[in-house]
């Protein structure tokens, strides 16, 4: 940990530190999780009541200072996520550059001026310019991604003299191999290549950074938070295409920031096989291939996926295909609910797009839906109109359609997951 003073130029309020950390932490096997934002704690207020004649004590006064602290983060907490509200650039410092000479090793950066916001609400402010060194070595084989984040500091948790009268709440830098904790937000990564030195640079494309470049594709702004977090997976089977729209999977997801904000796709698509333990921790399952075949304990997985509230959506290629005759054949035998098709006043075709024509799949004609007991079958690849084509030849219209029912989907299954879980 490197520990240095924070020059606060002509400012009354003592100098506290500012803190600067380089974690060391091998990068082993690290996966970005998903950001799914809680909300405050299920837990009343208790605040000082006041009353004539009340003694004033330093412990009363920080009880009474800190219960508007925490009503403040609650509200932040209920109606927000975190994220950069301004600022926070980072500029790879030149070896010619003004800074000081320990600067200009090509290995550092200057973090500017700049406000975030933490999980718990905490403001996070970088009054003036910091610079900072990426004290960490590439690994001798592969890439190591290095995370640059800011994070919150309670001075009340700092050495400060009992005597000060002002302080100063700080923030910290961390440069790191572990991707963010709760309490931390993101303000850039830089991708290290393998045994080579370290030497950071500009982006000649913003959109797609290279090696020793500042990646800021994946800092996250502080916004309004969506009401509802869907996590999908994809499941893993013997048929060779069970995977083959695992990319548009991905589109999909990313639509609903654009398409329908209060619902929020997770940070990325799982692959999972049916004995999976994590498998009641998703909302959606998504299954696609040209046929498939399940044993006992598979069908037994699946029967308590979907009793817990889980909702499984079979995406056929055509009409008359092994897996749309074998999912149906599921769903009448083992599971006693035949699947019906999709009737006027079901939520796949209401909520929250109106649908009266469904949309159209990968043969150009509209998909057909069957539905009941969780299982969504939708007949006509619709997942290969989520996302573009080998042709680059679909309308744009049609892949934003099917986008739309794609959300429906995604609407359908969280609320069959919450309204579930109420009943428990």
């Amino acid at each position: 940990m490197i520990q240095r003073s924070l020059n606060t130029g002509p400012v009354s309020i003592p100098r506290l530190p500012v803190l600067i950390r380089c974690d060391f932490a091998p990068l082993l096997n690290v996966l970005d999780m998903n950001h799914a934002f809680p909300p405050p704690p299920i837990k009343p207020f208790e605040r000082l009541q006041a009353r004539d004649g009340l003694l004033i004590t330093a412990d009363r006064w920080n009880k009474t200072q800190n219960y508007h602290r925490q009503r403040q983060n609650f509200h932040y907490q209920s109606v927000h996520q975190p994220g950069i509200v301004c600022g926070l650039g980072v500029r790879p410092i030149a070896r010619d550059g003004a800074e000081p000479a320990q600067y200009r090793d090509g290995r550092s950066f200057q973090l500017q001026p700049g406000i975030a916001l933490d999980l718990m609400g905490n403001p996070i402010i970088v009054p003036q310019a910091e610079n900072v060194q990426v004290a960490l070595e590439p690994l001798p084989e592969d890439p190591l991604t290095v995370y640059v984040t800011v994070s919150y500091r309670d001075p009340e948790e700092l050495a400060v003299s009992p005597d000060q009268e002002m302080m100063r709440e700080q923030f910290r830098i961390d440069v790191k191999t572990r991707p963010p904790d709760d309490l931390e937000v993101e303000v850039c990564r830089i991708l290290l290549p393998p045994a080579q030195p370290v030497q950071l640079s500009k982006a000649q494309d913003v959109f797609f950074p290279g090696y020793n470049n500042v990646d800021f594709r994946y800092r996250q702004p502080a916004t309004l938070r969506s009401y509802a977090l869907v996590r999908l997976a994809q499941i893993r089977h013997d048929n060779p295409e069970y995977n083959r729209n695992f990319a548009n999977l991905d589109s999909l997801l990313k639509s609903t920031s654009v398409l329908y904000p209060d619902l929020e796709g997770s940070d990325r698509v799982d692959m999972l096989a049916w004995e999976s333990p994590d498998l009641d921790s998703y909302d959606l399952l998504y299954l696609t291939g040209q046929r498939l075949s399940m044993s006992q304990p598979e069908g037994m997985a699946l029967q308590r996926f979907l009793k817990g509230g889980g909702v499984l959506l079979v995406d056929v290629p055509a009409e008359g295909s092994e897996l749309g005759q074998y999912m149906a054949g599921i769903a009448q035998q083992q599971l006693q609910t035949p699947l019906e098709p999709l009737s006027r006043r079901h939520p796949l075709r209401r909520q929250p797009f109106l649908f009266a024509a469904l949309p159209i799949g990968a043969q150009r004609q509209p998909v057909q839906v069957f539905v009941n007991g969780g299982i969504v079958m939708v007949v006509g690849n619709i997942g290969s109109v989520w996302g573009l084509d080998e042709e680059l030849s679909l309308p744009r219209n049609t892949i934003r359609t099917a986008q739309e029912f794609g959300i429906n989907i995604l609407h359908y299954a969280w609320q069959r997951r919450l309204m579930t879980g109420l009943q428990d």
